[in-house]
């Protein structure tokens, strides 16, 4: 068995909880060792959320500083916020979107620009993978599913989860939705293998340089 560490990040609202939850169900689906630990902090009014998935003999459910392999953002200042979290050259797949905090506006302050915050993330790795997700999922109406978007770009990274097995949980939980949801899960899949072919192409050693 190989292992694998995620650190799903992100602000509340933005459905970094519910991709998280689905990943630990495609595991125990596909029946890995598989684990999983949500933190909401104070996710109603926009503050840090992030979920963390590790798949492996792991005794418990808290990725420790530079352990994660990848760190999936749902915002890119979270990223910046997580990085600590991630191996020195994981990888690292961030929205360009930015959810500008309640908090920034009130003090007057300035939200770096992207390019700042992908410099930070660049002194711990230069595997970084920036999706259009929200604009994406705003082409197919559908702005909740940007972290859909992410999500199907993580399944071009490593080869773990069964593509196959997240469309079927996707639409089980948002029936109504179930096609808007899967057409985004797919631009996200296809987004990386066209724009990042060489991290399609060298998945699988992602998890055999961390075997168990």
């Amino acid at each position: 068995m190989n292992n694998l560490q995620i650190n799903i990040v992100g602000v509340g609202g933005q459905g970094t909880i519910s991709i998280g939850r689905l990943l630990l169900q495609t595991g125990l689906i596909q029946e890995y060792n598989i684990r999983g630990n949500e933190t909401h902090g104070m996710s109603q009014r926009g503050g840090s959320v992030n979920f963390q998935v590790r798949v492996g003999q792991f005794k418990g459910v808290l990725i420790p500083n530079s352990g994660a392999d990848i760190i999936l953002a749902t915002e890119p200042m979270e990223a910046v916020r997580w990085i600590n979290s991630l191996k020195p050259d994981g990888i690292v797949i961030s929205d360009k979107h930015a959810v500008i905090p309640a908090i920034v506006n009130v003090t007057k302050q300035k939200y770096p620009k992207l390019e700042k915050l992908i410099d930070y993330v660049r002194m711990k790795t230069n595997n970084i993978i920036l999706i259009p997700a929200m604009k994406i999922a705003r082409s197919y109406n559908n702005d909740k599913a940007a972290n859909l978007v992410l999500l199907g770009a993580l399944l071009q990274v490593t080869p773990l989860f069964d593509p196959n097995i997240l469309r079927s949980l996707i639409k089980e939980k948002w029936p109504r939705m179930a096609e808007s949801n899967t057409i985004c899960f797919d631009a996200g899949i296809r987004y990386v293998q066209t724009n990042y072919p060489d991290y399609v192409k060298n998945r699988s050693k992602l998890i055999q340089d961390n075997p168990v």
